[in-house]
């Protein structure tokens, strides 16, 4: 209606954004269909045309990991229908990790089997070591043989055998205890045996032990039936009588003679000495408590039970040590017995038998498991897997950042590669490697194709070579009309002459 047109259309003008839709019908004219439709919005602010939004893109289930690459994952979903937040998510989803299954053979551990192994009780295994020692554990220990002997005890074998009901021994020195607790002694046959404190070594053939020597002296002298006192010889009581020696008596007087001894300066018997002369020797040279006049008794020791070698009868000396340096405990005078170590268990450097010093390290500085002081093995590692950098042999940190910074996918804690891209392949001011944004368009606001979102470029014409206006590089529409409605000859659509 070209009375009210404009009234119409400005009425219809709402501030904001307005949709115009303009209907063209052909009414048959002669000149066919030609029309030009002149459009002009007045405005107090800037105003500017808004391009129609794009179709979201179609959305398709992924099938594969490779569809994930690439920013494929944008297109794709879950079977839920659920989108993807990033290509790893995507490619997570279609290659679940692999299901764990329980070791049952060492041979599983090797080759970074145990990453896809657990223990019985579903827990996962920290390394390979940690896989096999699960699977093959240590062996127990032999079991222990009951004591016989002192000598079992010595060299550390107190620790490979046990009492007679099965209980360990604390040390060395406990065991030689036992042992000597459960020996018995031998029984008295001599009279050496009962002197020098040899009657507490000795029993009657009861078992039954002496109170003192001369206790000792007298159930021998019963025993081998010798004469104790002149009576005994008298009334052919020689007869039946022997002496020390074993050997028989000639006659009465030869026993007497025999327990009385010869006083030397009558040359004669001397009965109340009873056996011993002026001196207190008797016939064999030693007094009645069996010491000659050297102060030794018929074994060679001395009043304190040390002989010429300045050992006692078991072998030890004054203090208390054999010839070889060693005490009854087994030690020398620094602490140490025959094999270097002390009643801890540890020589003189401070280690163990197996090499291991009272903290659990050895000479190397390393404990039983390959850790040192600080925590770490040969190669550098903690139980953990990680070196004093704090990285792992792959070259990871526990976060799972190299040395860089970057992870095993390439990707900074800020998740951006080295070249400064994120996972979906845009920097941090949002542009991809070649300039462009999510929507597809660069610092300047144009796309790969060089159109700006309204779809001009930078001479500010659309694909089709028309400016915002309608009109291409030379001033016309595509109709060939100028703004004023002429052709490039001059004609306007009804034939007329431009004026001018």
């Amino acid at each position: 209606d070209p009375t009210n047109a404009d009234l119409v259309f400005g009425a219809a003008l709402q501030p904001g954004v307005n949709t115009i839709t303009v209907q063209v019908t052909d009414t048959g004219s002669l000149n066919g269909f030609n029309y030009r439709i002149d459009m002009s919005v007045a405005s107090t602010s800037a105003m500017s045309l808004i391009a129609a939004t794009p179709p979201p893109p179609v959305l398709t289930v992924v099938t594969s990991a490779t569809q994930c690459l690439n920013n494929g994952w944008q297109t794709l979903t879950r079977t839920d229908g659920t989108i993807f937040t990033s290509q790893i998510d995507c490619v997570n989803y279609i290659t679940p990790p692999p299901v764990l299954t329980v070791v049952t053979s060492a041979t599983q551990c090797l080759s970074n089997g145990w990453q896809t192994l657990t223990r019985t009780d579903g827990t996962i295994f920290t390394s390979q070591t940690d896989c096999v020692n699960y699977i093959t554990p240590p062996p127990p220990p032999p079991p222990l043989t009951v004591v016989k002997t002192a000598d079992q005890c010595t060299n550390n074998g107190w620790t490979t055998v046990s009492r007679a009901d099965g209980t360990a021994f604390a040390n060395q020195t406990d065991c030689l205890t036992y042992v000597a607790s459960i020996t018995p002694k031998p029984i008295a046959t001599t009279l050496a045996q009962c002197t020098n404190n040899g009657w507490k070594s000795v029993t009657r053939a009861d078992g039954t032990t002496f109170k003192s020597q001369s206790d000792c002296v007298s159930y021998l002298a019963t025993l081998l039936h010798v004469p104790t006192t002149a009576d005994q010889c008298k009334n052919n009581g020689w007869q039946t009588l022997n002496k020390w020696d074993g050997t028989k008596f000639k006659n009465q007087g030869d026993c007497i003679s025999y327990l009385v001894g010869c006083d030397d300066d009558q040359n004669s018997w001397n009965e109340y000495n009873n056996g011993y002369n002026k001196y207190g020797y008797g016939r064999d040279g030693y007094d009645k408590d069996g010491y000659d006049e050297n102060g030794c008794d018929r074994g060679g020791y001395d009043k304190s039970g040390y002989n010429s070698a300045g050992y006692d009868k078991y072998g030890y000396d004054r203090n208390g040590y054999d010839k070889n340096g060693y005490n009854k405990a087994g030690y020398d005078k620094n602490g140490y017995n025959k094999s270097g170590y002390n009643s801890a268990g540890y020589d003189k450097n401070g280690y163990d038998c197996n090499g291991y010093d009272k903290n659990g390290y050895n000479k190397a500085g390393y404990d039983k498991n390959g850790y040192d002081k600080s925590g770490y093995n040969a190669a550098g590692y903690d139980k953990y897997g990680y070196n004093k950098a704090g990285y792992n042999a792959a070259g990871y940190d526990k976060s799972g950042y190299d040395c860089n910074g970057y992870d095993k996918s390439g990707y900074n804690k800020a998740g951006y590669d080295k070249n400064g891209y994120n996972k979906a392949g845009y920097n941090a001011a949002g542009y991809d490697k070649y300039g462009y944004d999510i929507n597809g368009y660069d610092k300047n606001g144009y796309n790969k194709a060089g159109y700006d979102k309204n779809g001009y470029n930078k001479a500010g014409y659309n694909a089709a070579g028309y400016d915002k206006y309608g009109y291409d590089i030379n001033g016309y529409d595509k109709y060939g009309y100028d703004k004023y409605g002429y052709n490039k000859y001059g004609y306007n659509k009804y034939g007329q002459k431009r004026p001018w």
